[in-house]
């Protein structure tokens, strides 16, 4: 059959058998090397230690099945001094990748140490091969200039590492990592280039010898060493297939294409970042920990996952023939949208991001709030006893939308006892204990002139206000109390003040100051 003598289907044969019998291979050296992960019952929770040495067997299988197509000129791969340099640079920037990959494993290296090791595997294929020149989305095109060699090696970063924290799930990392290379291999051949999607076969042939042995239950893990390099093979190929050439990124379909890779790990950054973790902490809030949550079994997690990579491939694709990249991402972000709403994955992020945003908002009004208030309290200390009603109604109208409903103010002759003021709002008397969700607040202090001044408020944790903190009225408090002046012709010696209770209908944002009705009391009183 002519289907059977295509050379790019014989070579993803071929690359699927060297796989399997190098992943057989390495299933038998790997525990004598020490490259085993060992159960821990916490985060690692496998029957029994299981060798992590698949991903080298999926890596030599590549470089042996290229190496030959390059050397017969099989898949139209350029063998030119210019085209060979390319796909060296991308076997040895993967082999770079690989071999981190493999420290890794066996040493459990620091993050910063791990990534930093990553961006320097990435150096030869930035000098060797192309560099992202301009990036285009929607039919708008932004030139990198200096910045594309920067931009290449954060996209190929970026690519391996999130594939690398998927790699949480039997055959998982796997079976991404074949979903888009055989996307990648379709729109490599719809765009004419017969080179990158021979590659992108061979990538993908090696994936399914390796994942014969990965499929739950696993006999072998791919380890960092696989998902890392197989993580850097799909962004490399994802630059090779631009449909605007070598030097141009058409940004949407890559994008697309590992869309639920970059979902699952934007997430894990924002619930450990806002649950107070390290980034690099591991959880059990990864998509498929949460599929398992749901009853599912880890096939049925896998075959889930696999569908919804499945369904964006096709996105992707459907997006590059039509060529519209609007399309492409209207159809990836209600995909994953629909996850949210759901509950299936990412609500819990998303319920986390808005309470902490709104948080924020509040906190922020506040802010200026308590600027208001201590603009106020630095008035008080300088003011005549004419103005004391004004603080006092901005007192008792901002704890009324703290949920207070009992504000008192007394000041007395520390050497007596005796009462000298006393003013006092409210139905409830401060001094009755507090209910199942009232509170009380006593602020009190002795001042340089005798006087002993405290200031009590009551109230109901129920009838609180959202944003109205009791806490940001302290300054003006702690004024009222210590200049609050005794002297005032219009208080009585000893005598009690009291003044309404506020009614639903009285506004409690108003600017707060003497009435008409109070400057005319005072003249009076005057």
């Amino acid at each position: 059959m002519p289907l059977l003598r295509s050379p790019v289907l014989q070579a993803c044969v071929f690359a699927a058998v060297l796989a399997y019998v190098l992943t057989w291979l390495v299933r038998i050296v790997a525990p004598r090397v020490g490259l085993c992960d060992k159960p821990d019952g916490v985060r690692k929770l496998h029957a029994r230690p299981t060798p992590l040495m698949g991903g080298l067997a999926v890596y030599v299988a590549v470089i042996v099945v290229v190496g030959i197509g390059w050397l017969f000129g099989a898949g139209s791969i350029d063998r030119s001094q210019q085209g060979g340099s390319t796909w060296l640079a991308l076997l040895v920037s993967a082999g770079l990748t690989c071999f981190v990959g493999l420290c890794d494993d066996k040493f459990n290296m620091q993050a910063r140490q791990k990534s930093l090791w990553q961006i320097l595997a990435c150096i030869p294929f930035v000098v060797w091969g192309p560099v992202v020149e301009s990036v285009s989305f929607a039919g708008m095109e932004l030139q990198l200039g200096a910045g594309g060699a920067v931009f290449t090696v954060l996209w190929l970063f970026c690519c391996s590492t999130v594939i690398n924290l998927t790699d949480g799930l039997d055959g998982l990392a796997g079976t991404i990592g074949l979903i888009a290379s055989v996307a990648l291999a379709v729109l490599s051949a719809l765009m004419g280039h017969s080179a990158v999607m021979f590659v992108s076969m061979v990538v993908a042939g090696s994936l399914i010898g390796f994942l014969i042995h990965n499929w739950p239950p696993a006999k072998i893990f791919m380890g960092d060493a696989g998902s890392l390099t197989v993580g850097f093979l799909i962004g490399g190929l994802s630059i090779l297939s631009s449909t605007k050439g070598a030097n141009g990124f058409t940004l949407i379909v890559p994008l697309v294409l590992i869309s639920l890779p970059i979902f699952d790990t934007s997430t894990a950054i924002i619930r450990r970042t806002l649950s107070g973790k390290g980034i690099c902490t591991g959880d059990h809030g990864h998509i498929h920990h949460r599929l398992q949550e749901r009853g599912l079994t880890r096939l049925q997690a896998l075959m889930t996952l696999s569908a919804i990579c499945l369904l964006m491939a096709i996105v992707a694709i459907v997006s590059a023939r039509l060529e519209s990249d609007v399309i492409g991402a209207v159809a990836c972000l209600s995909i994953l949208a629909a996850l949210i709403a759901g509950r299936v994955f990412g609500h819990h992020e998303t319920s986390l991001l808005i309470r902490h945003f709104r948080t924020a908002g509040i906190v922020i009004a506040d802010g200026f709030r308590t600027m208001s208030f201590g603009f106020t309290t630095a008035r008080l200390s300088g003011v005549g006893a004419n103005r004391w009603r004004e603080y006092w109604d901005r007192s008792r109208l901002r704890v009324a939308e703290s949920g207070a409903h009992g504000l008192e103010f007394t000041c007395s002759d520390a050497r007596n006892g005796q009462t000298l003021l006393k003013l006092h709002w409210g139905e409830r008397d401060v001094r009755t204990p507090p209910n199942d969700n009232g509170w009380t607040f006593r602020y009190s202090i002795q001042r340089d002139d005798g006087v002993h001044a405290t200031l009590t408020v009551v109230g109901d944790s129920s009838a609180q206000q959202p944003g109205r903190r009791l806490g940001d009225l302290f300054p003006l408090f702690d004024s009222i109390c210590r200049h609050w002046p005794i002297d005032d012709a219009e208080t009585p010696a000893g005598g009690e003040i009291r003044f309404p209770s506020i009614h639903p209908e009285e506004s409690l944002d108003v600017p707060l100051s003497v009435s008409a009705a109070d400057d005319a009391q005072q003249r009076r009183a005057a």
